[in-house]
């Protein structure tokens, strides 16, 4: 996990590494995070493994 990052707008980011998103929004749910705060998990993945999956994407045209 890296952060919390605190912005001005009041806004907390964490960087979190998971097996499946899944494990992050129950923990969220489980924590009581989601009672008080507003939450957005955006699933990434590195960059490498990305541009290897649209390698392999046929063309479009």
């Amino acid at each position: 996990m890296a952060g919390p990052y605190v912005t001005n707008e009041h806004r907390i980011v964490a960087i979190v590494e998971t097996q499946k998103v899944e494990n992050l929004s129950d923990f969220l749910l489980e924590s009581g995070l989601l009672q008080w705060n507003s939450t957005h998990i955006t699933p990434a993945q590195p960059m490498d493994e990305g541009i290897d999956q649209i390698n392999k994407l046929k063309p479009l045209y």
